[in-house]
């Protein structure tokens, strides 16, 4: 396992080394803080190249590490009420067949014929989160046009990319909302952000019932996006990385 020395993060003080699983998640945690990115697209390809699980296994680690990220931020929409029942419900009736189905699939694909296919559909969320945030720096706002129906039309192929790759439900689903619906930005996040929490959880059980997921890298991966959680007592604040491995 790659180790790194805490020592270059703050001079003079002597902390233990920080295997490489955490400084994923802190990496991770911070990227998609500042860009908004989903942890799935990031998640998944980061544990193939550079842990080496395989394919499988990264996909059911990266379900499940979403699903722990989602969970405080979808906690603290609900109880500030920034999450539509109605739309979420649209969502979750074509999101949650997805995600079985999209699992099932998954687990009956061979090994060696799934990369092409998760890379793929990685991609694709990665593009479409890319052309979605230029879209809106470039073009005006123009007034959304209430489609509930496509709502939950549309709610099962992202349901059955997120099983499939981990990745999707923050890109896809925010632009289904934002284009089918009349909801306001801060509830177009929160229902979609719980939205991702139960398609990731329901995906992530599925995996982890037929063993395909690695427990001590999410567990590592946890410590890293949550470091004050984890960090060593006493130690300066600039050292807090979630030193426990």
């Amino acid at each position: 396992m790659l180790e790194f020395s805490g020592s270059f993060l703050c001079p003079g003080v002597r902390l233990p080394l920080i295997p490489v699983e955490i400084l994923i998640g802190f990496v991770i945690g911070l990227a998609v803080g500042v860009t908004g990115v989903g942890g799935g697209v990031l998640t998944t390809p980061t544990l193939v190249l550079f842990l080496g699980l395989p394919l499988r296994q990264s996909v059911g680690t990266a379900l499940i590490f979403s699903t722990v990220v989602r969970a405080s931020a979808a906690l603290a929409y609900l109880r500030r009420r920034l999450v539509s029942y109605a739309v979420l419900t649209r969502l979750l009736a074509g999101g949650v067949p997805g995600a079985i189905a999209g699992s099932i699939v998954m687990l009956r694909v061979r090994e060696a014929n799934l990369h092409g296919k998760v890379v793929a559909m990685v991609g694709l969320a990665v593009s479409v989160s890319a052309v979605v945030s230029l879209l809106r720096s470039w073009v005006r706002p123009v007034q959304p046009i209430g489609r509930p129906r496509w709502v939950a039309i549309l709610g099962f192929p992202i349901g059955l990319q997120v099983a499939f790759s981990s990745a999707g439900a923050g890109a896809l689903g925010t632009l289904v909302l934002f284009a089918f619906t009349t909801l306001a930005a801060p509830l177009v996040v929160g229902t979609d952000l719980v939205f991702g929490l139960v398609v990731s959880a329901i995906a992530g059980t599925i995996h982890l019932s037929q063993g395909n997921w690695n427990g001590l890298v999410t567990v590592k991966l946890a410590c890293g996006w949550s470091p004050e959680r984890c960090a060593v007592n006493g130690a300066p604040s600039c050292c807090r990385i979630a030193l426990c491995a």
